[in-house]
């Protein structure tokens, strides 16, 4: 079954979206957030620990994995500074559900993996002197 939205998420779907395989051993070929977050290869990953687990064949993805590889992919955003979508947490007993912005949201963190939000007050300042100095000043 594709992953559609609306369905429910399945194990295989999970795991791609968590590590690039369907197994769950992981790709750093395919979008996935684990490649961005952990230690990735190459020009991937942040060095991150806490990537998340993959799942076994058959198992049924619960509330708490599905809102921590949600989270995940908001976190990725903000440090980045990419638009994703504002998903809203599910509680114990809610069915796991494919959104259809998953895809697009995931791959937009692993393409700007590169990029940094910016954060914090532009400072314009003058200062002057009357002190001889031959190769420095520090201003505090």
């Amino acid at each position: 079954m594709a992953y559609t939205a609306g369905d429910t998420i399945l194990d295989d779907e999970y795991n791609t979206f968590v590590t690039g395989d369907a197994a769950g051993t992981g790709t750093h070929t395919v979008a996935n957030v684990n490649s961005v977050w952990g230690a990735g290869t190459d020009d991937k990953g942040w060095g991150q620990s806490g990537t998340i687990s993959s799942v076994s064949a058959g198992t049924t993805i619960s509330a708490t994995q599905w809102n921590n590889f949600l989270g995940r992919i908001e976190t990725l955003a903000a440090h980045q500074g990419s638009t994703v979508t504002d998903y809203s947490a599910l509680t114990t007993g809610d069915t796991i559900e494919a959104y259809a912005t998953v895809s697009t949201d995931l791959s937009t963190v692993y393409n700007n993996r590169f990029d940094c939000a910016a954060v914090g007050t532009a400072i314009s300042t003058t200062s002057s002197s009357t002190a001889t100095w031959t190769t420095s000043v520090n201003n505090t």
